[in-house]
């Protein structure tokens, strides 16, 4: 397994930025994602990443092995916005859950199934907001600063390390 971006890597426009949207939609009923055939309002999103990013533990690292896609999306951006770094390997096999916990020994599970197959600690991803519990009011969108690492993704590489 090998880390793709194990160097620091320099994007010159990025540096005459310094914060950038998590996401470029500014209305709110605006739809962002659908789930099992309904949409999803960039409003609901947004109340979700907050939902998830409160709950998530004080840790550095965050390994998301939601099933589901919009969980996946919504624990992705709430890892990015509470300035977690995500874990994104090619495979979760025992060897590969190993290496992670040597690479991230603070690493959490973040999963929407049963945490207990990934012999780390795991916490459960939470209950989501139904439409008619939200807010009038949209939460704002998170900005990011422009050079923060956000995630490690691993490939299958020769060295089997990460």
């Amino acid at each position: 397994m090998t880390a793709v971006g194990t160097l620091p890597l320099h994007f010159p426009s990025l540096h005459t930025v310094s914060h950038l949207p998590l996401v470029s939609h500014t209305d709110p009923d605006a739809v962002i994602a659908r789930r099992h055939g309904e949409a999803i309002s960039l409003r609901r999103f947004l109340a979700d990443i907050e939902r998830v990013a409160a709950m998530l533990p004080d840790t550095e690292h965050v390994l998301n092995v939601c099933s589901d896609r919009y969980h996946f999306a919504v624990g992705l951006a709430a890892s990015m916005v509470s300035g977690r770094i995500s874990l994104l390997p090619s495979t979760y096999t025992p060897e590969t859950l190993r290496h992670l916990a040597a690479f991230a020994p603070d690493c959490q599970v973040l999963t929407d199934g049963d945490g207990a197959q990934f012999s780390l600690p795991a916490i459960r991803f939470p209950e989501l907001h139904r439409a008619d519990e939200l807010a009038a009011a949209m939460p704002a969108v998170p900005q990011l600063e422009s050079t923060r690492l956000v995630a490690w993704v691993f490939t299958s590489g020769s060295t089997g390390t990460p």
